[in-house]
């Protein structure tokens, strides 16, 4: 089992509940989508000002985009574009924000997963170059943040306003998208900044055409 399909809309996400997370002061969660066989979950995570998660050694992947707002581990500030992706069994420092946050994350139990372990701030990621998609033409381009050996990555993608994909695209991995802005749009309606979609092997969307330059977080697991 995987998580289920998703496509959801800045309105649909808005009208999801906040959760307090247990053990944490000030935190509170978001999910919007869950796996019920393993508890694989992607959420937003709300940290307010001042708030703090405690040290924990992990039993699943966990990657963190920053949002909004900035957090520190470490002495580390990782602020509104930074990254972060840890293994299973790794340590993850103590987490403390001083004026807030709010924080994308995938915590995933799939124990095939490949990725790197990395820690981007948002100045590092700043200075990565653009490199265009392999399999895409010059209007689609992407700043691969890990990857791993079978394919698996987790990358920024900058796709220019006027392009479109030829063939819907049936997949062979479990991908999510966050859109950050800008626009594209489908058979099945307009995807814009805010919008989150969630599609397992199996599933088949597009083609897709591009009405305005998109910029958004893709997610791509091979399990």
């Amino acid at each position: 089992m995987a998580k289920p399909v998703v496509r959801a809309h800045q309105r649909d996400i808005d009208e999801l509940p906040w959760r307090q997370i247990a053990g944490g002061s000030g935190s509170f969660e978001r999910v919007i989508a869950l796996d019920e066989a393993n508890g694989s979950a992607t959420r937003f995570l709300k940290l307010e000002p001042g708030a703090s998660l405690p040290a924990e050694r992990l039993d699943r992947w966990e990657e963190t985009y920053v949002l909004e707002g900035a957090f520190e581990r470490d002495g580390v500030a990782y602020r509104a574009g930074s990254y972060i992706c840890q293994r299973p069994g790794e340590a993850r420092a103590a987490t403390a924000s001083a004026d807030g946050a709010l924080v994308f994350q995938l915590r995933d139990f799939n124990d095939v997963l490949d990725k790197e372990s990395v820690a981007w701030t948002a100045e590092a990621l700043e200075a990565l170059p653009w490199e265009r998609i392999p399999y895409r033409d010059d209007d689609f381009e992407q700043k691969v943040l890990s990857q791993g050996p079978s394919g698996s990555l987790t990358a920024l993608g900058r796709i220019e306003a006027g392009a479109r994909t030829t063939e819907p695209d049936l997949h062979d991995f479990d991908e999510e998208v966050l859109i950050f802005d800008g626009a594209c749009s489908s058979h099945r309606g307009v995807y814009r900044a805010g919008t989150y979609t969630c599609m397992p092997a199996g599933a088949e969307d597009g083609p897709f055409v591009f009405d305005e330059r998109l910029t958004c977080l893709e997610i791509k697991n091979y399990s």
